[in-house]
Order: structure tokens, then C-alpha cells, then sequence
């Protein structure tokens, strides 16, 4: 999905409207909104959050839970680890997945490749698939 081109036309739409100098009518604004409306909501969160990691094992699974019902399971969990430790070089040595997505939790997978002492947090935010 091309975001600039669909906000372009939504944009065109409403200044084609308004551009022959006649007045907008209710229901053209109403349907200059409602496609707006549509747009943004393709584009936002549903919900975002911080899970505090701190200093994971080997291997683990933590349960990740969403401030509140999201309404599906199918959608995309965007992450970010954050280093809050004294040491980068230790904190940059864990990854991360996603897996077993509920319309309230999700599962955060993390692998820790050296014995390091890691300070974690997980920023995240949950976007609709389009």
C-alpha cells in the first residue's frame, strides 16, 4: 500500500471540491472525512507500549501484555530493544521475535548470545495488517 498516494488523493478529492468555488455540501464532507478518517486509521497504532526485559536468560519466552483488547490477533508487532545498561556492548547482544499473537498479549521470544549482563526495555507498537 502506497500511503503517500492515497493521502494525495484524499487531498486532491477535497481541493477538487472546494476549488470551483461552490459550496461544499454536507454530504461531500461527510465523505471527504469519512475517507480520511479510513486512511488514518489504516496508519496508526492500535496500541503501543514499554516491557521492561531488565536481563534475560539464554533463552526466553516472556509474555508481553497489551494496556488493553486490541480486537485481533492478526496484526504486526513493531519493536525497538532499548540499551539502558552502563555497557552498549553487552546490551547489543540479545535479539528478539515475536510469536503467538492474542488480541491481548503476545509472546516475545529473546536470545541472549554472550554471558554479559544485559538492562533491557522493548518498545512496541501494534499496527492492523493492511
Amino acid at each position: 500500500m502506497n500511503y503517500i498516494t492515497e493521502i494525495t488523493a484524499i487531498e486532491n478529492s477535497i481541493g477538487e471540491k472546494l476549488a470551483d468555488e461552490s459550496e461544499i455540501t454536507p454530504a461531500e464532507l461527510r465523505e471527504s472525512f469519512a475517507a480520511l478518517i479510513a486512511f488514518l486509521r489504516k496508519i496508526s497504532p492500535l496500541a503501543s507500549g514499554v516491557y521492561t526485559i531488565g536481563n534475560p536468560g539464554t533463552d526466553e519466552l516472556r509474555t508481553v501484555n497489551l494496556p488493553y483488547d486490541v480486537g485481533a490477533s492478526d496484526y504486526t508487532v513493531v519493536g525497538s530493544l532499548v540499551s539502558k545498561g552502563a555497557n552498549f556492548n553487552h546490551d547489543n547482544d540479545v535479539f528478539e521475535m515475536v510469536r503467538e499473537k492474542t488480541p491481548t498479549t503476545f509472546k516475545l521470544c529473546l536470545r541472549e548470545v554472550s554471558g554479559g549482563n544485559q538492562n533491557l526495555d522493548f518498545e512496541y507498537w501494534i499496527y492492523p495488517k493492511n
